[in-house]
């Protein structure tokens, strides 16, 4: 239940920042994709990346900063007690670190898609479960239930260098053809 409260209040910056950008962006890639404007695809990726981590790693710092108080704020009354605070709010911390992330693969998930190499995205989730699995199992042992939510983030930081590189990957090949 904790991983789940903690995890609750990432929803509002990722929603916000990663789900609303890389919803816009879809058709954009895919327009440039179609006219095969690769320089402008890869100036609008790194200025809309560059949106995503200047407001994401602040939007992280200040939820890991102020998760007691956040904790308390949104969910402390009737049964919630401070011993549920205590447990919630360093998995909120942790957690807190995916932001920018999340939010800055959901848009190279955007671009890999209007470049049709869904194929790089089956390999990256295989992936993804790989190294979740590993993360979970050593953070877990060092730093209990929280290694969870520190995992998630290691997942979403690798999953994301892994996007990026194939998708400038690709930009190159296109550009070559």
């Amino acid at each position: 239940t904790a991983l789940v409260f903690g995890w609750l209040i990432m929803q509002v910056p990722e929603t916000l920042i990663g789900t609303a950008i890389g919803t816009a962006m879809l058709p954009y890639f895919a327009r440039m994709v179609a006219e095969r404007d690769w320089k402008n695809i890869r100036r609008t990726l790194k200025f809309y990346l560059s949106i995503i981590f200047v407001s994401g790693i602040p939007a992280a710092i200040l939820i890991y900063t102020f998760s007691d108080s956040i904790v308390n704020i949104i969910f402390r009354r009737g049964s919630f007690t401070s011993e549920d605070t205590a447990i919630v709010s360093p998995v909120q911390a942790y957690f807190a670190f995916q932001i920018p992330f999340y939010a800055g693969g959901i848009v190279v998930v955007r671009l890999i898609s209007s470049l049709r190499a869904n194929h790089i995205l089956m390999w990256g989730a295989a992936i993804n479960l790989v190294v979740n699995i590993g993360f979970n199992i050593l953070f877990i042992h060092y730093l209990g239930l929280k290694g969870i939510a520190l995992s998630t983030s290691f997942v979403y930081l690798i999953s994301f260098l892994f996007l990026v590189y194939f998708a400038n990957r690709l930009i190159l090949q296109k550009e070559r053809m």
